[in-house]
Order: structure tokens, then sequence, then C-alpha cells
């Protein structure tokens, strides 16, 4: 894939806090993924490195080895990996949706287009990562 799925380019993958709200260890989210997901970024005062908790059952978003805690409110859209909806985004680059993913014309397309650079996983994602891992396996 290109370098907007290269794993140098995610956030230190093997750091991991587990969540406040739920007690899963949450991924490493960057500074640059989570402006372009919060309603008022000006707002944001920032933190010692966040992370993101996917966990469905969970309220909280995004938290923070400081205590500070993202809730969906706080977010323009709530994450797709948050949600088991047929509708719910899943690849966030190309607007698919749960649904549209497990369609194998539809992951063509997405793979060719990360191919080809035209993705923007780093900042549309809201984990920051590379959408093509939240596809559900082809049979």
């Amino acid at each position: 894939m290109n370098d907007c799925c290269a794993t140098k380019n995610m956030p230190e993958q093997g750091r991991k806090l587990a969540c406040p709200g739920c007690g899963r260890a949450g991924l490493p989210v960057s500074e640059k993924t989570l402006l372009h997901h919060l309603k008022q970024p000006w707002l944001w005062q920032g933190g010692q490195g966040y992370f993101g908790c996917e966990a469905v059952d969970c309220e909280l978003n995004y938290f923070s080895a400081d205590g500070t805690v993202i809730r969906t409110d706080a977010l323009r859209s709530k994450p797709g990996l948050k949600s088991r909806q047929a509708d719910a985004p899943i690849c966030y680059c190309f607007g698919l949706s749960r649904a549209d993913a497990a369609d194998p014309d539809a992951r063509a397309f997405v793979i060719k287009q990360t191919r080809l650079g035209n993705c923007a996983c780093e900042a549309r994602h809201p984990y920051g990562r590379c959408c093509l891992k939240d596809f559900p396996k082809p049979p």
C-alpha cells in the first residue's frame, strides 16, 4: 500500500493504555487525527498522548494518560467502529458503510485507490489507521 497506510505513519503502534470507561486496551491516536474529528478543535487543550477506544459498548471515544476523555458528543460524528449497524461508516476516505465493504467490488476499489495514494486514512479514519483493517474478511 502507499504511505497513507504504512505502519511508520501510524502513531506509536506498540503503546497501549487501558480505557478508563471499559478497561480495554486503547490504541494510540495522533494529534492530527484527533483534530480532524473534534467538532471544535480550537477549544481542545491537548494532552499527554491520546488513545482511541473501539469498544462498541463504551461511551468514550478518546482518552489520554492525564485523565482527559472525549465522548461522542464532542466529535463531528460517531466512529463507525463503535456501531454494528450496516450503515455505519467503515471507509472514511471513500464513504463506504459496513454493508458496502462486504461487496468485493467496493473492496477492490478501495485497495486500488489506496495503492494509488488516493486515501487520507491518517486524518479521516477516527483512529488514524488504514480502513482496510476494518473491512470484513472476504469469504
